[in-house]
């Protein structure tokens, strides 16, 4: 396979994982969870029963679950969906060793992962939508949508890096750039054209060459430590540990966010409280940390949920107070990357995302849970998470190579700004 089809087959597996997670909002929120009884087929067949004679068999088959053909075909298709996704992750795999350049730590994860969401599927039907599988079900469809959106930006950071290179004037290193040698630069030379996406294979820099371009940026930088300048204005300030590792508490709170959510939701408490900023009820007095006990006693069925009212509360509550906690990490990392102009956007994007979340929360309470706002509550929250996960990429990329490789790190901070500009 050619290096441009993976990376596609790369971003159209990223792209289904999101149709798959859309869909399986939609099927949970339309109490079709259970619109088949077995699984993987639908009473019995490998799609929804339909004629007389089917109808009559699956209703033998399953006296006590009536056929509803909508919310049938509401299962199966994400059914469908979700199968095709773990072909691609499967094709992915495949791909991953016909070259060495290419990622191989993350596919493999990847088919792990969804191997194990596909049982998480089963388990859903099979436990009648037990409260933790529903939301452990949850989890690893945002769980395959993180993997797949870090191996995009992998092969997405090894075709930028190579156009930095391969642009890179030879007057930056103030020598001449010599002629590419036989043996081991021949050998670097088939590497970088594997590791070409989209630019011809052309000579690039040996090692000596790009050794010298790394020896003068840290003069520059030296240079730069002793010389009066602002350094909120510098272009290409490094990120500091600080803040990566605000970034990294930011990305846990979400998770665990996520996880309240998908533990409400589960639990059917998300219109238990409907007024404004916390709940109608005196929920302190009420407060029952029961409520979070991941095993609950079994029930013939978990649907519409099993616990009581102030549990419900308890979970509500517990939600929204973790909004407020997401808001308070998520304002400071949003405060720390507006002091670096090449993550400003990146404090734009996550901004834009956490107010829409917000918004849409509200939106929930006020309007009793409406189908489309529900669906996109969960659609923003992925996005939240996966804005989190790309800025962690990204600062942990610019920190480890400005730590070790100074030169890597002025290519890579071009490239980034390059492409940012480019796209507006």
């Amino acid at each position: 396979m050619a290096n441009t089809t993976y990376r596609y087959l790369v971003y159209a597996t990223l792209g289904l994982s999101l149709i798959v997670i859309i869909l399986g909002a939609y099927t949970r929120l339309t109490e079709a969870g259970l619109g088949c009884p077995d699984w993987p087929g639908c009473y019995g067949t490998l799609t929804v029963p339909q004629t007389a004679e089917q109808l009559a068999q699956a209703q033998l088959s399953y006296p006590d679950a009536p056929v509803e053909v909508e919310k049938a075909w509401n299962e199966m298709i994400h059914r469908y969906v979700a199968g095709s996704l773990g072909v691609l992750i499967l094709l992915i795999n495949i791909a991953s060793w016909q070259q060495i350049s290419r990622p191989k730590k993350l596919p493999i994860c990847l088919l792990i992962v969804v191997c194990f969401q596909a049982a998480l599927g089963m388990w859903t039907v099979t436990l009648n939508l037990m409260p933790i599988v529903v939301m452990g079900h949850l989890l690893g469809g945002f769980t395959i949508a993180s993997l797949l959106l870090l191996l995009a930006l992998r092969v997405r950071q090894q075709a930028r890096q190579l156009h930095a290179l391969l642009a890179l004037p030879s007057d930056s290193l103030d020598v001449p750039s010599p002629p590419l040698a036989s043996g081991g630069d021949q050998k670097l030379q088939h590497a970088f054209n594997e590791l070409d996406f989209e630019v011809s294979p052309q000579p690039i820099l040996p090692v000596d060459t790009f050794e010298q371009f790394n020896e003068k940026i840290v003069g520059e930088q030296n240079c730069q430590q002793h010389a009066p300048s602002d350094a909120g204005l510098s272009q290409y300030r490094s990120p500091t540990r600080l803040l990566v590792m605000m970034a990294v508490s930011a990305l846990i709170v979400v998770i665990g966010q996520i996880m309240l959510g998908g533990w409400t939701a589960a639990n059917y408490a998300a219109v238990v409280c409907t007024q404004l900023p916390l709940c109608e009820v005196n929920w302190l007095a009420q407060y029952d940390v029961s409520a979070f006990t991941p095993i609950q006693p079994e029930h013939e069925s978990y649907q519409f949920g099993v616990l009581d009212y102030s549990q419900r509360v308890t979970i509500h509550v517990t939600h929204r107070l973790g909004a407020v906690v997401v808001c308070g990490f998520a304002g400071v990392l949003i405060w720390q990357l507006l002091r670096y102009p090449q993550y400003r956007r990146l404090a734009a994007k996550v901004s834009g995302v956490l107010a829409l979340q917000i918004l849409l929360g509200i939106t929930n309470v006020v309007a009793h849970l409406p189908l489309a706002i529900a669906v996109a509550h969960n659609v923003v929250g992925l996005g939240l998470l996966l804005t989190l996960v790309a800025i962690n990429y990204r600062l942990a990329l610019d920190y480890r190579q400005a730590k070790d490789n100074p030169a890597a790190h002025a290519l890579g901070t071009k490239a980034w700004t390059a492409e940012e500009q480019h796209h507006g």
